[in-house]
Formats: structure tokens, C-alpha cells, sequence
């Protein structure tokens, strides 16, 4: 599987950096399995980004960016570029199972599939980190900016972070809802025995309004969330992580809020 993935989502992304697959340059532990590609930057340097995860259960998926001297693997240290709730602010580090364990990857074969292909973009995002460690890469990630694949990636990244928890597919089949109570800055319904509530600010809102919710989506635990609230002539959109995307018809002081 990590071979396939590899194959399809990251070498052609990486391959206008002169980057080919090669033979995994570290002895591995039992069990596990990797890829490598790398690009021979001089007579003793070469650029290597590895990959590796468990054979049998394609846990532990995880990544690095290298430059090996022959002698010495030098790590280089990247910033994450997306938001991450919980986490303190990022600095700088290795390329981690951190990135890619929110996609659960070892869940199944689309959940691999897309944590990779994650991947690949993030490597993309991280263009002018990789250019300032290995400076003999930066005339070809220049040039690979320019191309459709690498501006689909850098506008592919953000989308797939955000959907890092959902679990198939958005459903708006919209649903009839309950307001069971309504604060200054959240809305609690309910839909058949189920209760949802949406955080943002509230105004000229009761619970005799109708109520309608759909943007259904699965979590990890396999509970349902939604993604949009109707109530009456307004509807209120949220993303994935449950903040306020937008409000139409829009209102005045509306402001990014969460849900559950």
C-alpha cells in the first residue's frame, strides 16, 4: 500500500525537484516497511525524503527530509503551516507522524491514501523551507511553482487538513431540527434523539423558529456532525472544526465561533 500511495501522490509532485525512488538507505526494523526518494546534490550529499509505516497494519505512518553526507543525516526543520487546536504555536522541527496521524491513516486504504497524498502537498507548502536548507534545489522548485501540480497541491493542502477527520463523505440532505435552547453565543438543537450545538453569536433568534441542519459528516468516533444550520430566511455555515464560515443573509458583528 505505502508503495502505491507513493508512487501515485508524492513522486509526481517531487520528480521536477529531480527526485527518483530509491532503495530505503537505513537497515529497517522487523515489520516495518519504506520508500525513499532522493536527488544527489554533489560527490558527497545526497537529498533524501523517506517514508515508513507497518507492514501489516500501516500504523506509525511517518516521514523525513534529510541531506546525507555519507557520514551524517542532517534533518531539516520545517514549521507546520496549519492550524492545529490544542497545540501550542509550531516551531520548527522534523517531519513527524504528528503531520499525519489526524488522518488515522491505518483506518483504512482511502484514509492512507489521503494522508499521503496530504503529504505530498505539505512537502509543496514547505517550498521556501526546503529551498533555504538545500539551496541547490531552489532554481527547480522555482520552476515547479509555475507548473499546474504544484499550484493544485499548495491550493490542495489547506482543503485536506481541513477535512482531516471526516469520515467518507458530506451529506446535505437537510434535516428537520429542534431549538431546545438558545444562548448569547450558541444555538442547541436537537434532530430525532441526537443534539447539536452551533457557537456563534446569536441575535433575533427563538425556539419556536424552524430549524433545519444538514452538512452531515461522520467523526472519528463515528458520531455525526453537522456543518450547516438553517433557521428560518438564515443560514449559518461552519467548517469541519465547527467555527463560523459565514452567515447569509450575513449579519452585522457576526465572528468566527465552533461547534459540536
Amino acid at each position: 500500500m505505502l508503495t502505491s500511495a507513493v508512487e501515485r501522490h508524492l513522486v509526481p509532485l517531487l520528480e521536477p525537484l529531480g527526485l527518483t525512488p530509491v532503495k530505503y538507505p537505513e537497515r529497517l526494523k522487523v515489520g516495518l516497511v519504506a520508500r525513499a526518494l532522493a536527488r544527489r546534490l554533489d560527490e558527497r550529499r545526497t537529498f533524501y525524503v523517506t517514508f515508513w509505516c507497518d507492514g501489516g497494519t500501516a500504523e506509525h505512518l511517518t516521514w523525513r527530509a534529510d541531506v546525507y553526507d555519507g557520514h551524517i543525516w542532517w534533518d531539516l526543520a520545517f514549521t507546520f503551516p496549519f492550524e492545529q487546536p490544542g497545540f501550542p504555536p509550531p516551531k520548527p522541527r522534523a517531519g513527524s507522524a504528528l503531520d499525519l496521524a489526524p488522518f488515522f491513516p491505518a483506518r483504512r486504504p482511502d484514509h492512507f491514501n489521503r494522508a499521503i497524498r496530504f503529504l505530498g502537498t505539505l512537502l509543496v507548502t514547505y517550498h521556501e523551507e526546503i529551498a533555504a536548507q538545500v539551496p541547490e534545489l531552489r532554481p527547480d522548485i522555482e520552476r515547479a511553482l509555475q507548473t499546474e501540480g504544484w499550484q493544485a497541491a499548495l491550493c490542495e493542502a489547506p482543503e485536506l487538513w481541513a477535512r482531516r477527520l471526516v469520515q467518507g463523505e458530506v451529506d446535505f440532505t437537510e434535516e428537520p431540527a429542534t431549538i431546545v435552547f438558545v444562548g448569547a453565543n450558541l444555538v442547541v438543537v436537537s434532530v430525532g434523539t441526537e443534539r447539536f450545538t452551533f457557537k456563534f453569536p446569536v441575535e433575533g433568534i427563538a425556539r419556536t423558529d424552524p430549524a433545519r441542519v444538514s452538512g452531515w459528516w461522520t467523526t472519528p468516533a463515528g458520531t455525526r456532525a453537522a456543518t450547516v444550520l438553517r433557521i428560518g430566511s438564515r443560514t449559518w455555515r461552519f467548517d469541519f472544526g465547527g467555527k463560523l464560515v459565514s452567515c447569509e443573509p450575513r449579519e452585522e458583528g457576526s465572528s468566527a465561533a465552533s461547534g459540536s
